[in-house]
């Protein structure tokens, strides 16, 4: 162990410099092969909510004159998307050789370094294998999974080792991938079921805080450097949210919640006094589809554990290269503040004198909470899609629609957009399979979308009648051809009512008249009919015309009464003529 020399009156504290260090050897493999170069400079950046960045700075071993060109460039160059490992071994006794790091990448960068004035050197930067998860956004629907199924579905779909994946509750009808990469798409999921979704060094990971498999860290052994910082901040949260299936509303407060364990008495200070500061309960922006009332309360547990996981961080520096991000050190001759902590960032150094430390921000095991991606998924715009189911099981005028970048995958049964609607009345009018919809959502979240209405396109045009440039056509024509037409046209208003047949019934406001046609037959029937006109009414029949009464028939002229046939008869018992 290196100590960090006493600061001389007069000058300077070099916060720089590492407190404590111990030699240490850096070896590298590319591909398989061991190079042989002298390792100037290593610096391994990891943390648990992003990509985990290698840098090293090397020479050919030997090289020592400066301006001395590299012997080749092409074998270096050649490293460029091979798989890289670090491993950094603790030497003579001060820490045990057991307590290694190891780090396994992928190259992403050379730079070649040449200058007449200097030593020439070439830096290689990786980054941990999870980069590969970051390439392409996509769209995706995950049916009928928990998010643990889907997170580990997504990671083996990567050239990653899938180390331990926690399970989750329940099980979801479906899960949108939107617009997202797999990796931001996987640290939401992980995130919002209290996960910690993270690359180690060597496997992903997505679990919760745990202080197993812990590396201890003494102080002035090999802990230099140890700070607490506690914070406050506002951490309950309320909701209410309808849920349209049960026709109910979900509300509830995370102070009627039971905590869900026990704090240490460091992780209590904090929250105690966040509590005095902020009396109110604040509106949580995270749900949206909550099935269930367990749903709802696990959402605003995660919203308190994120909002109680940023109050409490503490930074250190070690000499254990064994310390790994997302895993738990031991921290021991503290005092009060020994215990278990949790890393979440972290940083390896080695130097060309072979000195190794790292630096790291670490949380209280029991009140670590991920960070990264909580809450919403990505806001989302208006958007059509195409009906591809309208005969909806539940009976409450829904359809499925397909997006075009959803592939073959359907939405779950979406809700309608009417102009009346309500129980037992309203207007109802599905749209047809295959036509085009234009889908809305709520609160902008892909999530949760509902069809407002029809739109017209090239292939599934407007009916040619109602295509006027004076629009004074307005129209209604289902699938087979039934119409309902308003006609504005100055001086010809009319409405009219159009079977596929051509029957008709027409209101003519300018003449006005009303017209009934068809080529089959006309039937009236009610308990009293009424027939009575201002002038004249005329009955006309191409063939026989019947008059029939039940019981009596009467008929009466004011003025003149008249019967007229070729032949007329008339019959009765008796007759009586007046």
């Amino acid at each position: 162990m290196k100590p960090k020399p006493p600061v001389k009156p007069g000058e300077k504290p070099d916060f720089e410099a590492p407190p404590l260090t111990t030699p240490a050897t850096c070896s590298v493999t590319v591909d398989g092969q061991v190079i042989k170069v002298d390792i100037t400079k290593m610096e391994l950046e990891q943390a648990v909510d992003h990509h985990h960045r290698l840098r090293l700075t090397l020479r050919e071993t030997g090289q020592v004159q400066a301006a001395q060109d590299f012997s080749e460039a092409i074998p270096y160059t050649s490293f460029l998307g091979k798989s890289i490992s670090v491993t950094i071994k603790p030497q003579g006794g001060v820490v045990d050789a057991a307590r290694e790091m190891g780090f396994v990448g992928v190259v992403t960068r050379i730079r070649m370094e040449n200058s007449i004035n200097g030593l020439n050197v070439g830096t290689i930067e990786a980054h941990s294998p999870t980069i590969a998860m970051d390439g392409a956004r996509r769209n995706h629907y995950y049916y009928d999974q928990s998010a643990a199924d889907i997170i580990g579905a997504v990671v083996r779909s990567h050239p990653l080792t899938v180390g331990t994946i926690d399970s989750t509750p329940g099980t979801h009808k479906a899960v949108l991938q939107y617009r997202e990469t797999d990796y931001d798409f996987v640290m939401r999921l992980a995130g919002d079921n209290g996960l910690f979704a993270h690359y180690d060094g060597k496997e992903f990971r997505a679990m919760k805080a745990t202080s197993g498999s812990s590396e201890e860290l003494v102080w002035r052994e090999s802990l230099g450097v140890f700070s607490l910082g506690l914070g406050t901040a506002s951490a309950e949260f309320t909701a209410d949210i309808y849920n349209y299936e049960q026709d109910k509303t979900f509300s509830q407060d995370t102070k009627s919640l039971p905590q869900q364990a026990a704090l240490s008495q460091l992780s209590k200070m904090s929250p105690d006094a966040s509590k005095n500061i902020y009396k109110s309960s604040g509106y949580s922006t995270s749900p949206n589809a909550i099935p269930d009332a367990q749903t709802l309360d696990r959402v605003l547990q995660a919203d308190k554990g994120h909002a109680l996981g940023r109050m409490i961080v503490c930074t250190g520096q070690s000499i254990i290269p064994a310390v790994q991000v997302g895993h738990c050190v031991k921290v021991k001759g503290m005092g009060k503040i020994d215990g278990a902590y949790w890393v979440l960032r972290l940083k390896h150094c080695f130097d060309e004198s072979g000195q190794y430390h790292n630096t790291f921000v670490c949380t209280p095991v029991d009140i670590a909470y991920p960070q990264a991606a909580h809450g919403r998924p990505p806001y989302t715009d208006l958007q059509t899609a195409t009906v591809t189911d309208n005969v909806d099981p539940e009976k409450l005028g829904r359809i499925k629609v397909r997006f075009p970048w959803t592939g073959s995958g359907d939405t779950l049964w979406v809700r309608l957009v009417w102009p009346y609607a309500g129980k037992d009345h309203g207007w109802y009018s599905l749209p047809e399979i295959d036509s085009e919809v234009l889908v809305g959502f709520e609160w902008g979240s892909p999530d949760l979308p509902v069809a407002l209405g029809g739109v017209y396109n090239k292939t599934d045009a407007p009916p040619s009648k109602a295509v006027d440039k004076d629009n004074n056509i307005k129209l209604f024509q289902s699938r087979s051809g039934h119409q309902v037409i308003l006609d504005d046209a100055d001086g010809k208003e009319k409405i009219s009512i159009i079977a596929k047949d051509g029957s008709t019934v027409v209101v003519d406001a300018a003449a006005p008249s009303i017209t009934i046609e068809t080529k089959g037959d006309i039937t009236l029937k009610g308990k009293a009919i009424t027939l009575e006109s201002q002038a004249d009414i005329s009955l006309k029949a191409g063939g026989n015309m019947k008059l029939e009464a039940t019981a009596n028939l009467e008929s009466k002229g004011g003025a003149q009464y008249k019967i007229e046939g070729m032949m007329t008869e008339i019959k009765g018992t008796p007759i009586k003529l007046n």
